[in-house]
């Protein structure tokens, strides 16, 4: 569906996997999602053409609805009642051999030794301003020792995003903010 319908009907995937050092001394990765309270279908999935070609992303001319009727309807939603998601993480044993292949996007972790486990319950209860948002600007580079970044190896790594992220991020939010106050002022 290239028109979901709601935000808070939408599953929402950290898109690199990130280190884990657990207190027992063994290396894990981890990737996050958030989900919705009722843990229903994520109404975001792509399907048909979507699917096939998911770099065509431009406004088919039939779409009438507001470019950011998304961030309207939750707003709105947010307005009524508060928006409650799952915060789950999934850990994955570091074993020798799979590390080029774990990192990808495609390849889909074991299920009985990697399930999703609830790691917290996110509660939204209203909009935030932009310069709330801006203050919980995430940088993949300020993590505890025990989480972080992998290194990658080559640019043909998956991981060598992290280390472009990890680069970038600081960079971004101060071009973001600039560009903000001045189309403020």
């Amino acid at each position: 569906m290239r028109r979901p319908g709601l935000f808070s009907q939408m599953y929402y995937y950290s898109k690199l996997v990130n280190y884990f050092k657990a207190k027992d001394g063994k290396l894990r990765y981890v990737k996050y999602r958030l989900i919705p309270e009722d843990r229903g279908v994520d109404s975001g999935l792509v399907s048909g053409e979507d699917w096939e070609k998911p770099w065509q992303q431009k406004r088919r001319p039939e779409e009438t609805r507001p470019i950011d009727y998304l961030r309207q309807e939750y707003i709105e939603r947010l307005s009524q009642k508060p928006v409650i998601y799952h915060l789950q993480l999934r850990l994955h044993q570091d074993m020798e051999g799979d590390k080029t292949e774990i990192f990808t996007q495609e390849r889909e972790w074991n299920k009985e030794t990697s399930p999703w486990l609830d790691l917290a319950t996110v509660t939204i209860d209203r909009a935030l301003s932009f310069e709330e948002t801006e203050k919980l600007s995430f940088n993949i580079g300020r993590q505890p020792d025990s989480l972080g970044a992998v290194e990658g190896y080559s640019t043909q790594d998956p991981n060598s995003i992290n280390a472009a992220r990890i680069r970038i991020y600081g960079l971004s939010l101060a071009v973001r903010s600039f560009i903000y106050k001045k189309t403020k002022s």
